[in-house]
């Protein structure tokens, strides 16, 4: 929250530290203000931003072994997807059906509704700004790119530690009449880290 009021921007994006931004977000909003002006002037609009993550390095970051540890950490950041061609690549690979793949979409197998109602299939596809009209789950918690808006609530301050505070803060959204829609192309990708 202390962040949340200091922002001097029209918009925030908010994330956690261990996901970085595709290289192409920031020009992508920027054309949000131009093609969906509505929505970006909208002090009642969240723009999702897919979540992915990185499994593993490439064969060249780990050796070969079969990892999802760090390994060599400038190999890593060199070898992250920074746009969505080379994202679905990452999630095709590998071609070994023993090996694991290099990424796909965040927390797919351990909290599958925390990001299902993104809708990845559709994302893979769609060229323009998605609403989003309802939820799969009350268990969703995307990450957002918000107006800086005195309409904007602030995280509820109760929540101490790990988890849960995303989810409280998006159906706080929600009930206060808050729309959602899905970015086109671009995304946020968990690094992998200790």
């Amino acid at each position: 929250n202390y962040g949340l009021c200091r922002v001097e921007t029209s918009h925030l994006l908010y994330t956690d530290i261990d996901l970085w931004p595709s290289s192409g977000l920031y020009s992508e909003l920027h054309k949000m203000k131009q093609f969906n002006p509505k929505q970006f002037t909208d002090p009642k609009h969240a723009s999702v931003v897919p979540a992915f993550q990185m499994l593993r390095g490439p064969r060249e970051c780990t050796n070969g072994e079969k990892t999802n540890k760090i390994g060599r950490t400038p190999c890593f950041i060199k070898a992250s997807p920074r746009n969505q061609s080379s994202l679905i690549d990452c999630i095709r690979e590998p071609h070994d059906k023993d090996e694991l793949r290099r990424c796909q979409p965040f927390d797919e197998l351990g909290n599958p509704e925390g990001h299902a109602s993104t809708d990845y299939k559709a994302w893979y596809r769609q060229t323009k700004l998605r609403p989003l009209p309802c939820f799969r789950s009350d268990r969703y918690e995307p990450y957002l790119v918000l107006p800086a808006s005195p309409l904007t609530p602030l995280f509820e301050e109760e929540f101490r530690g790990y988890g849960k505070n995303k989810i409280q803060h998006v159906m706080h959204l929600q009930a206060i009449g808050f729309t959602f829609s899905v970015l086109p192309k671009e995304f946020v990708i968990h690094f992998p880290h200790a």
